[in-house]
């Protein structure tokens, strides 16, 4: 199940927080500047990250938000 969350900074924009929790599974979380934005990625990656979560990478260093599904 996947929650988005509006956060209001102090320099007074706005970010969302998107969260992806499924029983079993570690939560996973990012970052987005837009709705739309954290929308989409929860449309398109939330059921690859509960069906496959250990081939699920988020490059976290790389603030471009860098997003891929490693294939074995």
């Amino acid at each position: 199940m996947a929650t988005i969350f509006e956060r209001h900074n102090k320099n007074g924009t706005i970010t969302y927080r998107i969260q992806i929790r499924r029983k079993g599974l570690r939560s996973f979380s990012a970052s987005f500047s837009s709705i739309s934005d954290a929308e989409s990625f929860v449309k398109k990656y939330e059921e690859i990250y509960c069906l496959y979560p250990e081939n699920f990478v988020f490059d976290r260093l790389n603030h471009q938000r860098k997003r891929e599904f490693k294939s074995n």
